[in-house]
């Protein structure tokens, strides 16, 4: 939960990094925080399922990770291109406290 609402908050800030040393201060923290929390979600996964239908439930992890992943890269581009990067960094912070509200309702 932390690393989730970390990356959210640091999502938020990007377009308000007015130099290069404030974006550098808050991309590495990002970087780390974004990287970290996939495997806290994979080894999640692996915890709460059982041997039998582990690998089924990894491929539809992944399949839906990385299709849902492309899809926002779009929406992303388009919000960006259409209304700025503060409103598309915004839409960013918005998926990731989203992520943390449904993760209040696991286990």
């Amino acid at each position: 939960m932390l690393a989730m609402s970390a990356a959210a908050v640091l999502w938020f800030l990007i377009p308000y990094g007015r130099s290069n040393y404030q974006l550098v201060l808050i991309l590495i923290p990002l970087g780390f925080v974004c990287q970290g929390v996939g495997g806290i979600i994979q080894a999640f996964v692996g915890e709460v399922t059982t041997k039998e239908n582990r690998d089924l439930v990894y491929g539809i992890y992944f399949t839906l990770a990385y299709s849902v992943g492309s899809l926002s890269s779009v929406i992303l581009g388009y919000l960006a291109d259409s209304f700025g990067f503060q409103i598309g960094f915004s839409y960013v912070a918005l998926v990731s406290f989203s992520g943390i509200i449904a993760a209040y309702f696991l286990k």
